[in-house]
């Protein structure tokens, strides 16, 4: 009963003016976070699913907005360590259309979205990349089509997650091999562009040495490949 519920909720949600103050129903449920997950999640995927299918594309993005920035807000969303930082970490996937037992949510379609909320994926990138269970699946994510017009962006968090990440953090099975997928594509679309912004270079070639440093095949032949253009 309580998923039927949540999930007629979300579609309720989407269908809602913002006069009609849409944030009453689903203020409730994202300010529980880690203590009701199941709770959130299921509703959340129902807000991908079902709500984003029926609404125009405008007032989508501009409600998501909102939920986001009530997440960034809240303490329930943003513990700083800890099991609870690392639980928030699947919450936090789900947050972006990205939920724990699916690929994504997203449609190619969606690429004009995705690109629109770009901030909005870079602040909620150092919660997802604390959990490195998360970020294989968050990096594998970026090397998709669709999320070509943000990957660059991703960059800064991305590069601050890796860099001061534990040797625990990259031990994860397959980690290291999405991230050299996902520095592979940026390096193929902003190479050139990196010539002209010297501090971006640093910490592109920073991470790419780090990944490389795991034995990864994909980052060593990118950090010989990078090299041989010198």
């Amino acid at each position: 009963f309580d998923d039927w519920v949540l999930e007629r909720l979300a579609v309720v949600v989407g269908q809602m003016r913002p006069d009609e103050e849409p944030e009453r129903f689903w203020r409730p449920i994202l300010g529980l976070g880690a203590k009701a997950d199941g709770w959130v999640e299921h509703f959340l995927d129902h807000w991908f699913m079902d709500a984003k299918k029926a609404m125009d594309r405008a007032a989508f993005v501009q409600e998501w907005k909102r939920m986001l920035e009530f997440c960034l807000a809240s303490d329930a969303w943003v513990a700083q360590s800890g099991r609870s930082a690392m639980d928030l970490s699947s919450l936090w996937m789900c947050l972006m259309g990205l939920p724990r037992f699916v690929t994504s949510l997203w449609q190619v379609e969606d690429s004009f979205i995705i690109e629109e909320m770009g901030v909005y994926f870079a602040k909620a990138s150092p919660y997802i990349l604390r959990s490195a269970h998360s970020a294989v699946k968050y990096l594998s994510w970026l090397s998709e089509a669709l999320t070509k017009g943000i990957r660059r962006q991703m960059l800064k968090p991305v590069a601050e997650a890796g860099l001061s990440a534990s040797e625990h953090w990259w031990d994860e099975r397959y980690l290291a091999k999405q991230m050299a997928r996902y520095l592979g594509l940026l390096w193929a679309d902003h190479g050139q562009t990196f010539e002209h912004d010297p501090t971006e270079k640093k910490v592109f070639l920073q991470l790419v040495h780090k990944t490389a440093g795991t034995q990864e095949p994909l980052a060593m032949e990118l950090q010989a490949r990078i090299a041989s253009r010198k």
